[in-house]
């Protein structure tokens, strides 16, 4: 019984420190324009997929705001140069997805991060190519908050 309490109100407090706990990390505070990611690839419509999940990871990390391109401080440009569907096995395949980026403070005019980014995935006889879109796409876009939180580290900024 004393464990199950102990259980109860370690769940709680956890819960609750978790929901207000927010990391501090360098990241100034400010307004970002993200514009559509432009799509080189022969695959379609994976633009604006991409695009979102890349917006979703940066606004839940840090204190950044979308905003128009004449208001942001800070702008994040991409590409998506890489669209790589390969077989492994009967049924089963491998995606891999690769964007350039461009990530910009605006104000000071310089470039915080520019490079290449890519991600694969194996299927699973239950996931979509969409599905598998949308999960590369959010490790992508945790890959970009990394590597844009590196730079500001390194920079002090």
């Amino acid at each position: 019984m004393k464990t199950a309490i102990f259980l109860f109100v370690f769940l709680i407090f956890f819960g609750i420190v978790k929901g207000y706990y927010r990391p501090q990390h360098p990241f100034p505070e400010g307004k970002i324009y993200v514009p559509l990611f432009i799509n080189k690839t022969f695959k379609e419509d994976i633009e604006e997929i991409i695009t979102q999940k890349v917006v979703d990871e940066l606004l839940l990390a840090t204190g950044f705001r979308l905003t128009s391109e004449e208001e942001a401080r800070f702008l994040l440009r991409g590409e998506i140069v890489k669209y790589v569907k390969e077989p492994v096995t009967n049924g089963e395949y491998k995606l891999t997805i690769g964007v350039r980026i461009l990530f910009l403070d605006v104000e000071e005019k310089r470039t915080i991060y520019s490079g290449d980014i890519s991600e694969s995935l194996f299927s699973s006889a239950s996931q979509t190519e969409k599905e598998m879109v949308e999960r590369i796409s959010q490790t992508i876009g945790r890959k970009i908050l990394n590597l844009i939180l590196k730079e500001f580290e390194k920079n002090g900024s």
